[in-house]
C-alpha cells in the first residue's frame, strides 16, 4: 500500500502468470470472491461485495452464495458472468468492455479490475478490485491456526477513516485471534 501523491491511498497486486499455457478449463471450480469499489459519490457507490461461485469448464458460472454488499442491498443470487481465459493467463468477461483480469501460477487465485461489479446487481457501483480465492476442500478450523499477515485497505468519503493497516494476527486452533504489531496509514501502531 502507498500514497499515490494525491488525496488517495491506492492498493497494487501484482501476480506473475505460469510459463505454460492456461485454458479456461482452469477456472473450473468453487471460488469465493471479494470486491472493493471507489469512486466520488453520487455518479458512483463505493463499497464492498462478496459471495461465491462456481465455474464450469467453458468459463460460465453460477452464483454459489449470494452477493451481499456493504449497503445493505438485497442478495444477489442468479447466473454468474462468462469468463474466458488465454493462453497467457488473462481473463475477460463476455460483454464486460474494461474488465481485466489475470490467474496466479498456481491457478488458485484472480486478480482483477473494472468498472462494474456489481452495480447492475448490488448497489455499489464504480471502480473495482476483484478477488476470486479458489476454495480448498477439507478444511478445518484448526487449518487457520498460526501467524498470518494482514494488508488492509479501507476507502471512502469523509467522515468515514480511510487508509491503509499492516501487521499480524495469531489464530489459535480454536479460530480466535489477536492482533501483533498493527500500523496503519495514520501512523497509529498496536499489539505487541
Amino acid at each position: 500500500t502507498t500514497a499515490d501523491g494525491g488525496q488517495g491511498h491506492e492498493l497494487a497486486l501484482w501476480l506473475k502468470p505460469a510459463e505454460q499455457a492456461y485454458q479456461t478449463a482452469d477456472l473450473t471450480g468453487d471460488w469465493a470472491l471479494q470486491g472493493l469499489v471507489t469512486g466520488d459519490a453520487p455518479a458512483q457507490r463505493p463499497g464492498w461485495f462478496r459471495g461465491a461461485m462456481q465455474f464450469a469448464a467453458d468459463g460460465t458460472s453460477t452464483i454459489s452464495t449470494p452477493i451481499t454488499d456493504s449497503l445493505g442491498t438485497a442478495p444477489y443470487s442468479g447466473s454468474g458472468a462468462t469468463l474466458a481465459l488465454d493462453a497467457a493467463g488473462s481473463v475477460s468477461v463476455q460483454g464486460v468492455l474494461g474488465f481485466s483480469g489475470q490467474i496466479s501460477a498456481d491457478k488458485n487465485l484472480l486478480v482483477a479490475t473494472a468498472d462494474m461489479a456489481p452495480g447492475d446487481i448490488s448497489g455499489v457501483s464504480g471502480h473495482s478490485l476483484l478477488l476470486l480465492v479458489r476454495k480448498p476442500s477439507g478444511l478445518a478450523t484448526s487449518d487457520l491456526a498460526g501467524t498470518w499477515a494482514l494488508h488492509l485497505l479501507t476507502a471512502g468519503d469523509a467522515p468515514a477513516w480511510t487508509g491503509w493497516a499492516h501487521g499480524q494476527f495469531v489464530i489459535n486452533a480454536a479460530g480466535q485471534f489477536a492482533t501483533r504489531n498493527l500500523e496503519n496509514s495514520d501512523g497509529i501502531a498496536s499489539g505487541g
